[in-house]
């Protein structure tokens, strides 16, 4: 049977994973994760891994006991699949995997047979797993935790002058001394959660991440300002969009950027 998938506005026949011969099928899997590791992903990609390729299914979407305790975004899946379809694990082993820490593998990633699409990916780092519908809100651009320090920290720092340009000329300045926090969203939903959290866009998940940007300056005394920054920045990794401002010409909280005229 052949799957129709739409690309650009046209139909295209796809052929479902399970009906190809095994070294067509599997050379396949490989090229679809080590594709992905390379355009989202690249601090994972490697060229000389060692596959391993076993079968599934997502029969326990079929049980509701199976599923108690996980959270609802665990199964926000794409709406053609079916408890009986079949799924395809790849696990990416790397001989060298101690120069990358403590897992044998580049990558672990789940692929729908009919589809073709990554259902989920984990990567050799504590709490980095990304499901079916994080991997289809993601940008084309590469994760900002992937990169470099360096780069990363530029990245940050030149989104949270813009965004005082742009809506606090008047906190902007040259000379600050950034700091970069990570953090996640797992507290998302919980009344008693601060503002950090609160004011979260609605796409994001528990387990995404965001950047907490600190602009310290030094002459913050002689432009009165109440603490020692220019602002704190909340940017969300995934789209880079900066969601919350704490200013540090005043004492009254935070500033909903997405919402600035939101009503407690």
């Amino acid at each position: 049977m052949l799957l129709f998938v739409c690309t650009n506005g046209m139909l295209l026949a796809q052929e479902p994973l399970s009906s190809m011969p095994k070294e067509q099928r599997d050379s396949l899997l490989v090229e679809i994760t080590q594709n992905l590791l390379k355009e989202k992903f690249p601090k994972w990609y490697r060229k000389d891994i060692i596959p391993g390729v076993v079968q599934g299914d997502f029969m326990f979407l079929k049980h509701k006991w199976l599923q108690e305790g996980w959270p609802d975004y665990f199964y926000i899946l794409p709406d053609s699949l079916k408890p009986e379809d079949l799924c395809y694990h790849v696990t990416l082993y790397y001989e060298k995997w101690r120069d990358m820490g403590g897992h044998r593998f580049t990558a672990e990633a789940t692929i729908i047979d009919k589809s073709h699409e990554v259902y989920r990916i984990y990567l050799p780092e504590p709490n980095r797993g990304f499901r079916w519908h994080a991997l289809q809100k993601m940008k084309g651009e590469e994760l900002l935790s992937s990169m470099p320090k360096q780069k990363r920290d530029s990245i940050l720092v030149e989104i949270s002058q813009n965004v005082l340009k742009e809506k606090y000329p008047e906190l902007y300045h040259k000379d600050i001394e950034p700091n970069v926090e990570q953090s996640d969203f797992r507290l998302k939903g919980l009344e008693w959660t601060d503002d950090i959290v609160k004011y979260t866009p609605d796409y994001v998940y528990p387990e995404d991440l965001f950047y907490i940007v600190t602009l310290y300056y030094e002459k913050w005394r002689e432009k009165k300002l109440e603490y020692p920054f220019t602002a704190v920045i909340y940017i969300v990794e995934k789209t880079r969009e900066p969601y919350l401002i704490r200013l540090g010409s005043e004492n009254n909280g935070y500033h909903d950027l997405l919402n600035p005229n939101r009503k407690e």
